[in-house]
């Protein structure tokens, strides 16, 4: 009797549940497929925008996929570091020449598009020629939402291709 309830237990179905995911996997800014990056944008260089400032930062981000900014506006947006080998770091020192005093390269402050698949992804950027190359992963099921980011870069892109993934 115990040996039928062992064979009739082994024979069930998995349960398939865990392997599905229904949540929206996204969201109006992401791109097809791009480029891969040739050199990568360092995560220092990388900050969130502060909740109450996320909408506004929304709005600019209608028409382009990169917006410059000046000093004030970076200063009123950035909260903290966004990449996660640097969370919760302090926001940027204001200065051209981005956070790293050895580093001589001018960079200006850019509001540029990116899409987060869950709260907290990992998040790299790099260039390929002229073009932004955004993207962040995560694992689990979580919606897939815009979210802008600043970054100081050392020119403006041309273009900018955001991807997104979520792996369960």
């Amino acid at each position: 009797m115990m040996l039928v309830a062992l064979a009739v237990a082994f024979a069930q179905p998995m349960p398939i549940a865990q392997y599905r995911c229904n949540a929206p996997t996204y969201a109006s800014w992401t791109t097809k497929f791009g480029p891969r990056p040739e050199t990568v944008v360092p995560g220092s260089l990388i900050y969130s925008v502060k909740p109450k400032r996320r909408a506004d930062a929304i709005a600019m981000l209608t028409r382009k996929s990169a917006v410059a900014l000046d000093i004030t506006q970076a200063k009123a947006m950035a909260g903290f570091l966004a990449t996660v080998e640097n969370l919760g770091q302090p926001p940027a020192v204001y200065t051209p020449f981005g956070r790293d005093p050895n580093d001589r390269v001018e960079r200006k402050p850019y509001l540029v598009r990116a899409v987060f698949p869950g709260k907290a992804p990992s998040i790299a950027v790099g260039w390929n020629k002229d073009t932004l190359i955004v993207s962040a992963e995560t694992l689990g099921c979580q919606p897939f939402f815009n979210e802008p980011l600043i970054m100081w870069l050392d020119r403006e892109p041309a273009a900018v291709a955001v991807n997104a993934g979520a792996a369960l």
